[in-house]
């Protein structure tokens, strides 16, 4: 697992495990500890990191894809399905602004874009298993006014609305 200074200082939040931004890189070993589980440290970006193919059952990202630009997060799908072992998985929330396109005018804000999620999904390869395709920006079934008026179904804070959606890499042929 490769995570960042902020997402591993979230972690340990999570875990009762006070850290400043001078220790952010100490968090590994004691969330290792806490968790039971083999964190690793890795400040580079996913397809920088040089993991090996088909290596991982499943990947996360937690409300990462919305803050990168497009072409970068259309990269890390990419990669994703890489790491991917067949039918793996990749877990996500994508934060869906609701003060920005398509909703208003505005592209984007401080905090980032609405990110056409078929899109990337098209390009990583990947297939969608779980979510609501009415529900995902960038898919034809996506309409914003009817996300606006079932706006109480989803976490909403700050005018962002929490999407999850699974993606599985195809199963490989057997011959």
């Amino acid at each position: 697992m490769s995570l960042t200074p902020d997402q591993l200082q979230r972690i340990a939040l999570l875990a009762r495990i006070e850290v400043s931004g001078a220790e952010a890189e100490g968090v590994a070993e004691r969330l290792n500890r806490v968790l039971g589980c083999n964190v690793v440290f890795v400040r580079k970006m996913l397809e920088d990191a040089a993991l090996p193919a088909g290596s991982f059952d499943r990947v996360f990202a937690v409300s990462v894809i919305e803050h990168i630009p497009e072409d970068a997060a259309s990269r890390l799908l990419v990669e994703v399905a890489r790491l991917l072992k067949p039918g793996g998985c990749m877990v996500a929330t994508i934060d869906l602004f609701l003060e920005l396109k398509p909703f208003t005018e505005r592209a984007s804000n401080e905090y980032g874009t609405n990110v056409s999620v078929k899109r990337l999904i098209d390009a990583s390869g990947l297939e969608l298993v779980k979510g609501d395709p009415s529900e995902l920006n960038g898919f034809p079934e996506f309409k914003a006014s009817e996300v606006l008026a079932r706006r109480e179904r989803y976490f909403v804070g700050n005018d962002v609305a929490a999407q999850c959606i699974v993606l599985r890499k195809r199963p490989s042929e057997v011959a």
